[in-house]
C-alpha cells in the first residue's frame, strides 16, 4: 500500500492553493469589462510548478530551494526581458524596422537571430548565478530565460507585450514559492507522550564510508524528528571537525553527544556546550 508522507501532503495542499488563487481571481475579473486580465498577471502553471519545486521536509532545505527558484526567476526573467527589449530597440529603432519579438508561431527566417541571441543570454545567467553563489539556481534560471524568450503566450503578449508576459513569469513564481513556504511552515498540533525522553541516534554505522554521508532515509527520519518535536540527538565518537559536514541535510535540536561521550556540541552555535574528563590507564585522555 503507497504511503502517503507529510511532503506528499504538503505538495497536494500547495498546488491546490496555487490553483484556488486563480480561480479567485478568475472570479473577480469576470466582474470586470476585461475578464482576462487575472491570466496575465498571474499563471497558475508555473506557480504550480514553483510551489511543488520548493516543498520539502527540511525547513532549511525548503528555505534554500525558495531562495534558489525566486533568485532564478528574477535572473532568467529579467535577463529575457532586458533581450527582448535590446532587440525591439535595435530592430525598430535603429534599423527602421518593424518587427517584434517572435513566436514559436513565427516563421523559421523570423526565429533565427532571436534564438541565437537567446542561446548567447544564457551566459549571461550562468554567470550571474556563479557571481551570486547560487549555482542552484542556474537551472532554474535558464528554464525562466527559455520560458520568457522561446515560448511566449501570443494572446498575453498581444495584450501586455513581451515584458509583460516576463513579469507575468516573475510574479506566478514568487507568489507558488511564498505559498509553498506558508504550507511548510504551517504545523498541526501534535501531542507526544514521554516528553521527557531523548532518542540518541548513533551515526557512526550509518555512514556511508564512499561519500561520507549520512544515509538518505536516515536524514529523513532525522528531519522528521525534529519537525515533530521529538527530542532527539545524535551521537556518535567523531569531533566536530569531522562530523560537521554530515549535517548539511539534517535538523539537529539538541546539542550533540561527540567523541564518545566526552562532550557536547551545539551544531548551531558552533560551540561546545559540556565535557567531561575521561582518563585510561590513569591519563587523562580528554579535558
Amino acid at each position: 500500500m503507497m504511503r502517503i508522507g507529510m511532503r506528499k501532503v504538503k505538495t497536494i495542499i500547495s498546488i491546490l492553493i496555487c490553483l484556488l488563487i486563480f480561480i479567485v481571481l478568475k472570479l473577480i475579473a469576470s466582474k470586470t469589462s476585461n475578464p482576462d486580465w487575472a491570466y496575465y498577471w498571474y499563471n497558475p502553471f508555473f506557480a504550480g510548478i514553483a510551489t511543488a519545486y520548493s516543498i520539502h521536509n527540511n525547513r532549511k532545505k525548503s528555505f534554500e530551494q525558495a531562495s534558489n527558484r525566486c533568485v532564478a526567476s528574477l535572473i532568467g526573467g529579467l535577463t529575457g526581458a532586458t533581450l527582448i527589449l535590446v532587440y525591439k530597440f535595435v530592430c525598430n529603432g535603429i534599423l527602421g524596422l518593424d518587427v517584434s519579438w517572435p513566436t514559436i508561431s513565427s516563421s523559421a527566417r523570423e526565429l533565427i537571430v532571436p534564438y541565437i541571441l537567446t542561446a548567447l543570454s544564457s551566459v549571461i545567467v550562468i554567470n550571474i548565478g556563479v557571481k551570486l553563489n547560487k549555482q542552484g539556481a542556474i537551472f532554474v534560471g535558464i528554464l525562466t530565460l527559455l520560458s520568457v524568450t522561446v515560448s511566449p503566450n501570443a494572446t498575453i503578449t498581444k495584450s501586455i507585450g513581451e515584458i509583460g508576459f516576463a513579469f507575468n513569469r516573475i510574479l506566478s513564481t514568487i507568489i507558488g514559492v511564498c505559498v509553498a513556504l506558508g504550507v511548510n511552515l504551517f504545523k498541526l498540533p501534535r501531542r507526544y507522550k514521554n516528553d521527557n525522553l531523548l532518542f540518541a541516534i548513533g551515526i557512526d554505522g550509518i555512514v556511508y564510508s564512499r561519500l561520507d554521508k549520512i544515509k538518505g532515509y536516515v536524514n529523513y527520519k532525522i528531519n522528521y524528528f525534529a519537525d515533530n518535536k521529538i527530542n532527539t540527538t545524535l551521537f556518535t565518537t567523531r569531533t566536530p571537525t569531522t562530523f560537521m559536514h554530515l549535517l548539511d541535510d539534517v535538523e539537529v535540536t539538541h546539542p550533540i553527544i561527540c567523541m564518545g561521550g566526552a562532550a557536547l556540541y551545539d551544531a548551531k552555535k558552533l560551540e561546545y556546550v559540556g565535557m567531561e574528563s575521561l582518563c585510561i590507564c590513569g591519563e587523562i585522555f580528554i579535558k
